[in-house]
């Protein structure tokens, strides 16, 4: 099982510009993060359904060159977007990790 701590450590291994996320659809849980609030869950699993028609198909070839290069845990990974599809761990953090970078870029552009 692929726990929140190892997709955190994978999101580090892919290329995340290159999954094609629409930034609009990041916004609402990006605005959020850039404020200082705490997400609530709901807003995470809309924004990872949104996203996730955009992302599934790169998001699962990355983690199969992952897997191609023996990365650590990438075989679990794999398994849970197969099982999992949006609702898993991986596509959540992914997810969250794209909205965070928005933020950031929010941030840098409101100084």
């Amino acid at each position: 099982m692929l726990s929140e701590r190892t997709a955190a450590e994978l999101i580090e291994a892919i290329d995340l510009d290159s999954l094609g996320a629409c930034p609009l659809c990041l916004f609402d849980l990006a605005w959020q993060l850039h404020v200082g609030r705490v997400p609530s869950r709901g807003l995470v699993n809309r924004t990872t359904d949104w996203v996730w028609l955009e992302i599934d198909e790169s998001l699962r070839q990355a983690v199969v060159r992952l897997r191609i290069r023996a990365v650590p845990h990438a075989e679990d990974a794999l398994y849970d977007l197969e099982l999992n599809g949006s609702d898993g761990v991986l596509a959540r953090a992914v997810v969250v990790r794209l909205a965070s970078g928005l933020a950031a870029e929010l941030s840098r552009r409101s100084v």
